[in-house]
This record gives structure tokens, sequence and C-alpha cells, in this order.
């Protein structure tokens, strides 16, 4: 079961304050596919996914519905070890 580590901060801005959070997941036991966030995404275009400090790109590699991050990338299995970091924002 990897180890999920969570880093929070507060953005303001003169329409909405919002929370940026990051969520890590690893190291993976390999062959996961979907990681549970903390709090609902504001919106699904605020969410950045990096495996090993890589970035995807949403609807290609993964999609989100909720709160659920599922990795659908078949040709590229996460394996082992692997880090995965997803970062998002959400209302305050």
């Amino acid at each position: 079961m990897p180890t999920k580590h969570n880093v929070t901060s507060l953005v303001s801005s003169n329409k909405v304050d919002f929370v940026r959070e990051l969520e890590e997941f690893g190291p993976l036991s390999g062959g996961e596919t979907a990681f549970v966030l903390g709090k609902t995404p504001f919106s699904v275009n605020t969410i950045v996914f990096k495996v090993n400090g890589i970035g995807y790109r949403r609807t290609t590699d993964f999609t989100v519905a909720a709160a659920t991050v599922t990795w659908t990338d078949a040709a590229f299995v996460l394996e082992s070890g692997d880090i995965v970091e997803i970062e998002y924002d959400f209302s305050s």
C-alpha cells in the first residue's frame, strides 16, 4: 500500500479563495490505477498528474471523476517504486 502525503497552500484571488493541494502516492507497489484524493477538485482543469516528476495529460493519460483520478495509459504501467504526485485546487 503506497504512502500518501499532503501539502496544502492557500491561494487568494479577487474572485475566489481556493487551496492548492499536493498529494503524493508512493512508493507504489505496482499496477495501481486509481487514486482517491482527499478533497474534490474545484475544476478538472486544475489537476496536474506526475509520475516520477514527469507531467501527463488529462483525457490522454488519466481521467477524473469527482475525487478519483484514474490512470488510463495502458502503454505505461505504473511500476513498483514509482511516485505519483497529484496537484489540484479546491474551494476553501
